[in-house]
């Protein structure tokens, strides 16, 4: 909660609207992934009070996991 915060300056419900309105134009291909543990996850980027952020999702049993949601330092 205080990444989103300090990087952000956004809350945990305000993260989560960013997190429901990604889309596929926001989607972009992870040179890192993480098979082991990502399985089908997905990268967004997306501008939020002026920084790039890092969204990592996978849906598991119909719900969202959000696995990583940072600074996009790139």
């Amino acid at each position: 909660m205080d990444i989103l915060i300090e990087d952000f300056g956004i809350n945990l419900e305000l993260a989560w609207n960013e997190i429901k309105s990604l889309n596929k134009h926001l989607l972009v291909v992870d040179f890192k992934p993480n098979y082991e543990t990502d399985g089908d996850a997905y990268v967004f980027k997306k501008h939020i009070n002026g920084k790039e952020a890092y969204i990592k999702v996978k849906i598991e049993n119909g719900e969202t996991v959000v696995i990583s949601f940072h600074e996009d330092y790139h």
